[in-house]
């Protein structure tokens, strides 16, 4: 957590930091820059070199500690042995979890859940610093493009949604979701959105914008792409202090790097320390630059607290006691509850009562307890674990034949004819039939024809999609009738997908991308997602106000259950005929409404939802004619269209920026 300090003490680490500089030699201030992995301890001539570079300064930062222990070690000989005493960083990538793995990117994104999101990621900072870290190279912000190379590893496809989930998640990590906070930096890495995709830079900076508005972070990571770009240069003047952003800027870290001809690691580890520093005396590279990297650096320890007396006090002991291990699962649990969406259900298929009859549930994905890791080193449930714990009765069949080697269960093999035979027969006799597969995207043939033969054998078949991409086939001419598209849900997604199941819990997932179907013509739209309950939009009404425009709109539960559902706010402008794009999201909420249950909403539209970011970096408003949308999906929305008046988009304009100056003086 970047400690909120009060002027007095601002002005006292200025002081810190320039009193450090004029004490310290290039050779010193290039150390500061560098992130050293640790050795293996077995090697004894790196461990020795190691700690030698300790005591001279040269190392800012390690990576690779196995212990808070070993961090405490290291820590003790930066402070005592090392000529100015200054402590270290200890960085990791902590990605989707430490100990306990949340849901992956994509899956998290079908939650649209910031207070959920936020939370899990207090959870995985909390877990951090129990293991000794101050410093998290996470997180990464992509948006999925067609050239995505993993898609799994984004937010989904439209920017809002992005750059919200990436403000929560620096929130979690910062402390946000805890009043005590983690005393660990988070790191905005915005180096995925540097794509061929034309409107790239300025997803970045919009995202940039919006982070450092509503979150704390540490470090930026990375605008090389904008060197050269001028106008949008201006989009990130928050680098400088005084519009809020302070921290550590790993971009100029690499600059600096391949000034000397040397290239950062993918963690920006090896820094060329000597070669920084020669530079620097010869006169290659501007001391005053390098003071400024190094001064980044320095404030961000000051203020996590690295130079305190209590720091010192607290450094051997248990660290965020108020996390147990039962609160980070628990908050793990809580996102992953809020993930799956459910794409199809009619007839109501799901969830699973006494009606539905005996359950048999087919596939080697029910069964796998790393698929939900996706990749990650843990301690997974699979969905049988998930349901042995509710005490849900069923039966269970692998539909497919267990593969050797690389050969994916996708692909049809000659042992799958007698494994889908098996699985036929035993779906004639069930009542409900649950298949659980991993295809993502599309599905093999494997997949296809297991899915062909059950559906012949019983009409109540249910697919549960692990894969990272949704699902939306056709089979035997038809789709269908229910569809719960989970992701990788990571430690806790077999207990929370068997809830969801057992309708203990009910979907609120919405998906965070458009998915096509097998014809091409039948998809699902952006933003769609089923619940248990049945709930309704109705009464829209546009009022434009003197800074702002109003959209209300009723939603009206007429299910026996409540339901949570997400209010989207579609946008877009209207040129004389012609219709200039298509709709944006702009904003969203999330609304629980209880059964029986008719609530108001309503969005407050502003510059930040109307407006866009021009060619010079600046937020501007078109004043004209607009049409405005709020509806529970992309495709399923009701609105109207209004005149923005001149006046009133500069009023808009005026508020944002008089908002954007109070938050710059807290932030002082």
């Amino acid at each position: 957590m970047i400690a909120r300090i009060t002027p007095d003490r601002r002005a006292e680490g200025e002081r810190v930091i320039a009193d450090l500089l004029s004490y310290m030699s290039p050779f010193e201030k290039a150390g500061q820059l560098a992130i050293r992995r640790l050795p293996d301890p077995q090697d004894r001539l790196a461990s020795d070199e190691f700690r030698r570079a300790l005591r001279d300064g040269r190392i800012g930062a390690v990576s690779g500690i196995a212990h808070h222990s070993a961090a405490d070690g290291l820590q003790q000989i930066a402070v005592e042995q090392s000529r100015l005493g200054i402590p270290l960083l200890f960085s990791v990538e902590t990605g989707t979890g430490v100990d306990t793995i949340l849901p992956a990117p994509l899956a998290a994104a079908a939650s649209w859940d910031l207070d959920a999101i936020e939370r899990a990621e207090a959870a995985v900072a909390a877990e951090a610093v129990i293991e000794g870290f101050n410093w998290t190279l996470s997180p990464h912000v992509e948006l999925l493009r067609p050239d995505t190379a993993r898609p799994g590893g984004t937010s989904g496809e439209q920017l809002v949604l992005a750059r919200q989930i990436a403000a929560a998640r620096l929130r979690g990590l910062d402390g946000g979701a805890e009043p005590a906070g983690h005393n660990i930096l988070a790191t905005l890495d915005l180096s995925p959105l540097f794509t061929r995709h034309p409107h790239s830079l300025a997803h970045a900076a919009e995202l940039a914008r919006t982070a450092v508005r509503s979150a704390s972070f540490g470090a930026l990571a990375n605008r090389d792409a904008l060197e050269g770009n001028g106008a949008l240069l201006a989009a990130f003047s928050f680098l400088g202090e005084t519009d809020g952003f302070s921290g550590i800027d790993l971009a100029e870290w690499r600059r600096l790097a391949l000034d000397v001809h040397a290239e950062l690691g993918p963690h920006f580890e090896d820094m060329p320390v000597d070669a920084i520093a020669r530079a620097v005396e010869s006169g290659e590279i501007a001391e005053a630059r390098l003071d400024e990297a190094v001064s980044r650096v320095l404030r961000m320890k000051y203020r996590l607290g690295l130079f305190s007396e209590e720091y010192e006090d607290e450094r051997s002991e248990p660290r965020n006691r108020e996390w147990s291990a039962g609160d980070r699962r628990h908050a793990a649990h809580a996102l992953a509850l809020r993930c799956p969406v459910l794409l199809r259900n009619d007839p109501a298929l799901l969830p699973i009562t006494p009606d539905s009859g005996e359950l048999l549930v087919v596939g080697t994905a029910a069964t796998d307890r790393q698929l939900p890791l996706d990749g990650r080193e843990a301690t997974g449930a699979s969905l049988i674990d998930g349901l042995e714990r509710l005490g849900m009765p069923h039966k269970y069949v692998p539909g497919l034949a267990l593969r050797g080697g690389m050969t994916p269960t996708s692909t049809m093999i000659e042992a799958d004819k007698m494994a889908i035979g098996m699985a036929r027969e035993a779906a004639r006799r069930a009542g409900t039939v649950l298949v659980v597969l991993d295809d993502s995207a599309s599905l093999g043939e494997a997949s296809r024809q297991l899915l062909s033969a059950l559906c012949s054998a019983n009409p109540r078949v249910i697919l549960v999609t692990l894969g990272h991409l949704p699902v939306h086939p056709q089979i035997n001419g038809r789709h269908l009738p229910s569809i719960l598209h989970a992701g990788r849900l990571g430690t806790m997604g077999g207990h929370a997908l068997a809830e969801l199941i057992a309708g203990t819990a009910s979907p609120s997932g919405k998906l965070p991308l458009t998915v096509r179907s097998d014809d091409g013509l039948h998809g699902l739209p952006f933003g769609h997602g089923l619940t248990y309950a049945d709930i309704g939009l109705t009464g829209f009404a546009l009022d434009l106000e003197r800074d702002c425009i109003r959209a209300t709109v009723e939603l009206s539960n007429s299910d026996e259950r409540e339901g949570i559902e997400t209010l989207q706010l579609y946008i877009r402008p209207i040129k004389g005929d012609d219709i200039d794009e298509t709709f944006v999201l702009r904003d969203f909420r999330r609304a629980v409404i209880l059964a029986g249950e008719r609530r108001k909403l309503e969005f407050e539209i502003g510059a930040e939802q109307i407006g866009r970011l021009g060619a010079d970096g600046r937020l501007g408003i078109d004043h004209g004619m607009y049409d405005i949308r709020v509806g529970l999906s992309a495709s399923s929305t009701i609105g109207g269209e209004i005149m923005l008046p001149s006046a009133v988009a500069r009023a808009m304009l005026l508020r944002e920026q008089t908002g954007r100056a109070a938050e710059a003086r807290r932030r002082a």
